[in-house]
């Protein structure tokens, strides 16, 4: 068995909480210029040159997430790729980067938008669900058409993948589409 090592970003909200995304999956990171934030009722945006953002903080979507007690005063946004109607995540401290071909655990913080968590040098660091978070927090534009996907129920699904996180973000991705069964294996020999 080849382990594949992933490209993971770190950052940090508030004093302790510690996530990860991983790298392929962040279009880029910016510092935010207060001024250019808006909020219109329960929604926040960051204003471009001739367009907007939407932007999410995690404490309001996510429920293992402590708020701040103040406003930081620097906040950065974490621009995703690969989402249909992208939002930004907004986040206080960019740590770096690091790599990992860790199983993550799955056991531990287990919801919608987190795919598990692992401790990394004594920090838990929770590995974010992109999409599931999105359909959190928006869900009119990122839900899952159920009648779309009905025909799915009665199919089962083999995913042989070698990687340990694109097996949890890929068997995620495939239960939300509302397989009947999806079974993962860590390569093609155990799926034979």
């Amino acid at each position: 068995l080849i382990r594949e090592a992933q490209t993971m970003l770190e950052f940090k909200i508030g004093s302790s909480d510690h996530f990860a995304v991983n790298l392929s999956m962040a279009s880029r990171v910016e510092e935010v210029d207060f001024s250019k934030l808006r909020k219109t009722g329960n929604q926040e945006f960051l204003q471009y040159d001739d367009m907007s953002l939407p932007v999410i903080r995690l404490h309001e979507h996510l429920s293992n997430i402590t708020k701040p007690e103040k406003e930081p005063e620097k906040l950065f946004v974490l621009v995703p790729r690969l989402v249909p109607y992208p939002i930004g995540i907004l986040i206080e401290n960019p740590l770096g980067i690091f790599e990992t071909d860790a199983e993550i655990d799955r056991k531990q913080i287990s919801e919608k938008g987190i795919h598990g968590s692992l401790v990394i040098e004594g920090r838990m660091i929770m590995f974010l669900d992109l999409y599931g978070l999105f359909e959190k927090a928006a869900p009119e534009a990122h839900k899952v058409d159920l009648e779309a996907t009905s025909h799915y129920a009665k199919k089962k699904v083999l995913l042989a993948e070698d990687t340990a996180l694109f097996r949890t973000v890929i068997g995620d991705f495939l239960r939300s589409l509302n397989f009947g069964r999806v079974d993962i294996v860590e390569d093609g020999e155990l799926a034979w």
